[in-house]
């Protein structure tokens, strides 16, 4: 995972406009921001563990559909095969 780089991102503040201690405090800010947000972020491993319990309920939603269909179209049979 990348860092940020607050002298490369003061520097170019710096070069755009911003006082030495603007772009400092600016960099800071952020830096923070970035940190704040990286235990937020899903990474490959973390998106193909949920892709992989999706597949596992979707499978099973399947099956239930599946089994139900089943038992509605017997019970369907049978209720025809009582009228007389």
């Amino acid at each position: 995972m990348s860092t940020f780089d607050t002298l490369t991102a003061a520097t170019a503040l710096e070069t755009a406009g911003f006082t030495p201690d603007q772009a400092r405090a600016a960099a800071a800010q952020l830096q923070a921001a970035a940190e704040a947000g990286r235990g937020e972020l899903a990474t490959k491993t973390d998106l193909g563990i949920a892709k992989a319990d999706l597949r596992a309920e979707i499978a099973s939603v399947k099956v239930w559909t599946m089994s139900w269909t089943a038992v509605v179209g017997g019970l369907i049979v049978a209720a025809i095969k009582l009228i007389p």
